[in-house]
């Protein structure tokens, strides 16, 4: 992970997805938050609970924060994600929007590729 300090909201996600705490991870979002993963959307918190326990029961994935940009109430992540799915690792950004200090949106999506 970065050694530098990012974003509180960030600190606050990463470690939990790392250790498959959904609970920690759903105490992240607002209440009517969205999630676009895949090309599919996600809204509140239900959804979005069975959406991270899907995701840990089936990838038992790992992430490494590369890169935070943004500040405010917009701000990205690429990590590196490794797991059990194919095309393992993979890079990914993660956009999201926060109102009220919980995230309201997140889009997740393959990063640009670096030169």
């Amino acid at each position: 992970m970065l050694n530098e300090p990012y974003h509180p909201l960030i600190a606050q996600l990463v470690p939990p997805m790392i250790t498959h705490k959904s609970e920690a991870v759903v105490a992240c979002f607002t209440d009517q938050a969205i999630v676009k993963d895949e090309e599919r959307e996600h809204r509140g918190l239900t959804a979005i609970k069975a959406l991270i326990e899907d995701t840990f029961q089936n990838y038992q994935f790992n992430v490494e924060v590369l890169e935070v940009t943004g500040g405010g109430d917009e701000i990205s992540f690429n990590g590196r994600v490794s797991g059990t799915f194919d095309g393992s690792p993979i890079e990914l950004r993660h956009q999201i929007t926060v109102r009220h200090g919980k995230i309201s949106s997140l889009v997740i999506e393959p990063a640009p590729v670096r030169e």
